[in-house]
């Protein structure tokens, strides 16, 4: 009897005998000395990212001093927002996470920052590429539940001096990539060649359109910008000679070169403007002349993609992504702009999303071609301390079980001797 009370009790106790991998000490580095201390690692190989999925691992470095147990140095010249005190990075050996957390040395807590009313559900960034002499287009994110701010990923514009976003309208320098919104606000391009984009504003075009000389029929060169000074397209081969009708401000010289005599393969139009001061600014056109009965064949790609509440390194020629999403998460918000405004674009499988689930962005073209961007969901690991603790209190009702079983039996073996010494 005894025995199959111990076997049983062995049973009960093994759910408690594991051990939680990767055991990171609750500490908060300050200092670039400073480090982390984890055990019961099961790789050799750590991950470091942020709750958005954001890979820090290069900027960690990290020691074996014992089997299962690592110590962990940050470089503490990571970028960390100055608007966050805390940084919290989480550590993954391959099986198991935990948190490590950095503060920011920069943070300051008198730090007044912008925020918006939390019943705010979506912020407006209006984009103002020619610094309000051209169209301006607009971005939007959503504020979740949590934050009163959102993410908005700036694209990035093909124009000769671009150097970014800013808040000011002469600004030289900005801000690539993603930003953090926390009111409707207005960026501006960032143009770093002060000549030719700050001091000379009409040294531009104000309109521009091709035509096939020949047939006179309209030639698609793309989205004309006013700052937009190179652009890259096909004809066919029936086009030899391009009519250039460009405009530009008064006492503005035009004078195009290199529109006639197309040779089969690749051309270069110039289109030159010069000012009463003798400056002088150009665009160029790349014409590729196909071959006879060659078509024109169009790239569809995406201009920019928003996930929100996520930042991805997006690049319109990479077409496979992959994100760590909250467990609970079952849609995401994708907002996709694509890069020729005729192209139609569609979401598909964004619905119902579980671990390894793929979104797909189909972009397509009036030519019936398309490109396919690709979106793997990850969905970070359901914690197991539910799990413990059901098996633990099931555990701990067995035991008292046992225990009330084992003194009633007691008693009772109690009471049946009391009834023999009686008889006798």
């Amino acid at each position: 009897m005894k025995k199959r009370y111990i076997l049983f009790l062995v049973i009960v106790i093994i759910p408690f005998i594991k051990v939680n991998a990767l055991n990171c000490y609750e500490q908060i580095i300050t200092e670039n000395t400073g480090n982390f201390n984890c055990k019961d690692v099961k790789s050799d190989t750590l991950i470091f990212k942020d709750k958005e999925g954001t890979d820090y691992t290069n900027y960690f470095s990290y020691e074996k001093v014992d089997e299962g147990k690592y110590r962990i140095t940050p470089n503490l010249s990571m970028n960390i927002d100055n608007n966050v005190e805390i940084k919290e990075i989480i550590v993954s050996d391959g099986s198991t996470n935990a948190t490590i957390k950095i503060k920011n040395k920069n943070y300051v807590t008198t730090t007044t920052t912008t925020t918006t009313d939390p019943s705010v559900k979506e912020l407006i960034v209006t984009l103002d590429p020619n610094n309000s002499n051209g169209e301006k287009s607009e971005k939007s994110c959503k504020i979740n539940s949590i934050t009163t701010y959102c993410n908005v990923t700036l694209p990035k514009l093909d124009t000769e001096g671009f150097n970014g976003w800013g808040t000011a309208s002469t600004c030289k320098e900005g801000n690539i990539g993603s930003i953090k919104v926390e009111k409707d606000i207005t960026y501006y391009a960032c143009y770093n060649n002060k000549t030719n984009i700050t001091e000379n504003k009409n040294l531009y075009l104000k309109s521009l359109k091709l035509s096939n000389k020949d047939k006179i029929e309209n030639i698609d060169f793309g989205t004309f910008s006013i700052k937009k000074t190179e652009y890259s397209f096909q004809v066919l081969y029936e086009v030899k000679n391009i009519v250039v009708e460009a405009t530009a401000d008064d006492g503005i010289k035009i004078e195009v070169s290199g529109n006639e005599d197309l040779k089969v393969g690749d051309n270069e139009i110039v289109i030159k403007l010069t000012n009463e001061n003798n400056e002088s600014n150009e665009y160029k056109l790349n014409v590729k002349r196909l071959n006879e009965g060659e078509i024109i064949t169009k790239e569809h790609y995406l201009k920019s993609l928003v996930i929100g509440g996520y930042t991805i390194d997006f690049k319109k020629n990479i077409l496979k992504y992959e994100i760590t999403i909250d467990n609970q998460l079952t849609k995401l918000e994708i907002t996709a702009i694509p890069e020729n405004e005729t192209d139609t674009v569609k979401i598909i499988n964004n619905e119902n999303l579980e671990n390894n689930s793929k979104i797909e962005i189909q972009v397509s073209g009036e030519d019936e071609t398309n490109t396919t961007y690709t979106i793997n969901i990850l969905k970070e690991k359901k914690s197991e301390l539910i799990l413990y603790i059901g098996i633990g209190l099931i555990s701990l009702l067995i035991i008292i079980l046992i225990i009330l079983i084992i003194i009633k039996k007691n008693k009772k073996n109690k009471s049946n001797e009391n009834i023999e010494v009686l008889n006798i």
